[in-house]
């Protein structure tokens, strides 16, 4: 038995950091997601999100998250950006009624470092989705 706990217990910490370690890389990449995936409520509208791209200018300081946010249903989007300290520096947001909405978040005067992209849902019932992208700015 103690040999079984001591395994489990091994086995966890060889894990656990390495999945810690994860990011997403701010390169243009197609991202699509649906709530058909991710939930068990059959009510939520289907959405995807689609282009999920960061571009940046260094030189200027800039960065500009750029996706296409599709839906069956209507639905209410928060998109923020956040700091290592989940601080929110920026947000945008708005709605989408059956059809697609193109969704671009810039900032400027950008520092180098690790952020959090969080993109929140609401349908009619009030009911909310957030899907989280880590991204690094150079």
């Amino acid at each position: 038995m103690k040999i079984a706990v001591i395994t489990f217990l091994c086995t966890l910490f060889i894990v656990i950091p390495s999945s810690a370690t994860f990011s997403l890389t701010p390169k243009p990449y197609p991202v699509w997601f649906s709530a058909v995936d991710y939930q068990d409520n059959d009510n939520f509208p289907e959405f995807s999100i689609e282009d999920f791209n960061v571009q940046q200018n260094v030189a200027g300081r800039e960065a500009e998250i750029k996706f296409t946010l599709k839906s069956n249903g209507l639905l209410y989007y928060h998109v923020s950006l956040k700091d290592k300290d989940n601080e929110e520096i920026k947000d945008i947001s708005g709605f989408v009624n059956s059809n697609s909405q193109y969704v671009s978040l810039k900032k400027t005067s950008t520092q180098p470092g690790e952020y959090k992209v969080t993109i929140e849902l609401v349908d009619n019932n009030k009911m909310t989705v957030t899907r989280n992208y880590h991204i690094t700015l150079n």
